[in-house]
């Protein structure tokens, strides 16, 4: 780093500038009572800087003097690195300089590396010394310093970074009536941070066709000093088994519901699939989220469930995440994954050697809660399933949960031609997530009795027959009694 060697009596000259600047900087004009010594860089401690990294709280702090500050307003975050880099063309020394660094910001050093060339970074980053949560300290020189954000942890939820600001080692301060110089300096900058949650409420029972709510709830950014939301939009992008219903979207803004298109724009679907985003307007969407300061901000909407299968997606398995994005930063939720499935039925005659498949039973399922029957669960459309030829009846697209224990009624409502239904008609089953070729239930169907025809040669034969002779005299008789009235008139 460039050293300035200056005689006793600027260096003195210096100090008592300084001491004024500081003076009038930190209480308005008001002179104290007694003068701050010169500026001489102590050696126990040496001079430093300890940047503490906290959470953009819902009210900010007060302005900082560059002492500690205790307790912090808002989270401390670990694992944030900073770059110090000292401002080679200004010095403590000069009260030319002491002057100027009022008006002087950190833009105006990064803008022109001419009038503020930097020396070589030092980087620091929070909670890795022991210093304590969220803060780091770093030793120094005396001198103007550019500190600068550089990156910060995945899974800290920053949206917006802290802005560059400057440090003056030594800086001036005030205790009591008495002006000093603070060569161990506080700074506590804060960074914007958003949390984002999906959810979906509790699996109940439903078919593929009927539509499922998603919630995705954040917070509304609070801009740290010096930084500015600029944008600000929620995405949710749609498994191609689910179709957002159209119109469906609530958006609500520290408990205020929001208008489309005067407070956000909704990109428009087509068909199951896609990205939805709900983009905030600026002026309007964004002053919302202003106001708001912190508050919860929640999207609502529907999605229509239409297949089980998805290319490269497991059967029955549907994952979701909703995201934010503010300004260039994304922040993901958690995963929400909603479970569909499925079961087999098998048909049988009641041939307990050799039990054939049998076509053409018709099965239909319903809620346990419906003790009548009277509300059958449609799949895409569908309520009413019929055994196929190998006898087997396929009922896929129930809803259920990750441990596969939704249950539902599964009803034989009519049994194949020449077959009867079998004393119990209904059976309560869970479904689990995915299809697979096992058979859930095996449902037999006994044969229609036959008619009783009579034996050949036995007793029946023998009535048959005295019947039918009986019949014949009778005939026989009524005709000869017939022919002989007719003779008698003649």
């Amino acid at each position: 780093m460039a050293t300035t060697k200056r005689s006793l009596t600027a260096r003195v000259a210096a100090g008592l500038g300084a001491a004024a600047f500081a003076t009038l900087t930190v209480l308005g004009g008001a002179l104290p009572a007694s003068a701050a010594p010169n500026i001489v860089a102590p050696t126990d401690p040496p001079p430093s800087i300890t940047i503490h990294k906290h959470e953009q709280p819902a009210v900010p702090g007060p302005v900082g003097t560059g002492s500690p500050t205790d307790p912090v307003a808002g989270d401390p975050i670990d694992g944030v690195v900073f770059t110090i880099e000292r401002v080679e063309s200004l010095d403590v020394f000069d009260n030319a300089d002491w002057a100027m660094l009022p008006t002087l910001t950190a833009t105006d050093v990064i803008d022109d590396d001419v009038a503020y060339p930097l020396g070589a970074p030092v980087t620091a980053t929070t909670g890795a010394d022991g210093v304590g949560t969220g803060a780091v300290t770093t030793v120094v020189e005396l001198g103007v310093y550019l500190v600068r954000e550089f990156s910060t942890p995945a899974g800290a939820g920053i949206v917006i970074e802290s802005a560059p600001f400057l440090v003056v080692v030594p800086q001036p301060q005030v205790v009591g009536n008495v002006t000093d110089w603070n060569y161990n300096v506080h700074v506590y900058p804060k960074n914007t941070v958003a949390n984002v949650v999906k959810s979906t409420p509790p699996a109940v029972q439903q078919g593929l066709g009927s539509t499922v709510p998603w919630t995705i709830t954040t917070n509304a950014p609070i801009a740290s000093q010096g930084t500015a939301v600029t944008s600000y939009a929620i995405q949710d992008v749609l498994d191609p088994r689910l179709d957002y219903v159209e119109d469906s979207a609530v958006v609500t803004v520290g408990g205020s519901t929001l208008t489309t298109p005067t407070d956000y724009t909704i990109t428009p679907l087509a068909g199951a699939g896609g990205t939805l985003v709900v983009n905030f307007t600026d002026p309007a969407g964004l002053q919302a989220l202003e106001d708001a300061n912190g508050g919860q901000v929640v999207l609502t909407f529907d999605t229509t469930v239409v297949s089980l299968t998805a290319p490269g997606e497991p059967t029955g398995v549907i994952d979701n995440i909703g995201s934010v994005f503010v300004n260039d930063s994304q922040i993901d939720s958690n995963t929400v994954t909603d479970y569909w499935g499925g079961i087999e039925i098998k048909k049988v005659d009641d041939d307990a050697q050799n039990p054939e498949a049998l076509a053409g039973a018709k099965f239909r399922v319903y809620l346990t809660t419906d003790l009548l029957f009277e509300h059958p669960i449609a799949i895409n459309g569908v309520s009413e399933w019929t055994s196929d030829a190998n006898g087997i009846v396929t009922i896929h697209g129930l809803r259920t949960n990750q441990a596969g224990t939704l249950e539902y009624v599964f009803r034989e409502v009519a049994a194949p031609a020449g077959y009867t239904l079998g004393g119990t008609t209904s059976w309560t089953l869970p479904v689990v997530s995915g299809t697979d070729a096992e058979i859930e239930l095996q449902v037999v169907n006994p044969q229609v009795r036959p008619y009783e025809l009579p034996l050949t040669g036995g007793s029946g034969e023998a009535a048959f027959m005295i019947g039918g002779f009986g019949l014949l005299t009778i005939a026989i008789g009524t005709a000869l009694i017939r022919r002989r009235k007719a003779q008698a008139e003649h």
